[in-house]
């Protein structure tokens, strides 16, 4: 189980695009990452909350400091994002710490899916036999990955 203990690993910010600490322009250690979720880890959680307070800055070409402007387009949307507060990171943190369940997604079970879909959507199987033969392919592969 690689994934469980990826994310429960002291020292690095795991299960957040393997994001390495750096030093930003002020001199303090920052987590930089182009991937997306969150650590488990209490403490690695607690290092990016500290930095998701802080305004993000750099250095323009003139060599003076800047902050960085965090606006995103969604389908034609400007949206603009600042630092979080206290009060946001509370709530995000006590939120992360209430989720029970994990949802991950396996490309593998969805080409089981959808090969046995295409073959009861051309009529060779009937829904019953599609279900039987999904759920057994399924558990065969489950059974092989994460023994």
């Amino acid at each position: 189980m690689d994934i469980v203990k990826s994310t429960v690993t002291e020292g690095s910010i795991p299960n957040w695009g393997d994001a390495e600490p750096k030093e930003d322009i002020s001199g303090e250690i920052v987590y930089s990452s182009d991937g997306s979720g969150f650590p488990v880890y209490s403490e690695n959680l607690d290092k990016i909350a500290i930095q998701a307070t802080k305004p993000r800055k750099y250095i323009d070409g003139e060599g003076n400091v800047q902050l960085e402007d965090n606006t995103y387009w969604i389908n034609g949307m400007e949206i603009k994002s600042t630092a979080m507060s206290e009060e946001d990171v509370n709530f995000m943190k006590d939120y992360l710490k209430s989720i029970t369940k994990i949802n991950k997604y396996d490309e593998n079970i969805n080409n089981i899916i959808k090969e046995e879909s295409d073959l009861y959507f051309s009529g060779s199987k009937s829904a019953d036999e599609t279900a039987s033969v999904i759920q057994s392919r399924v558990s065969i592969y489950l059974n092989e990955q994460y023994r």
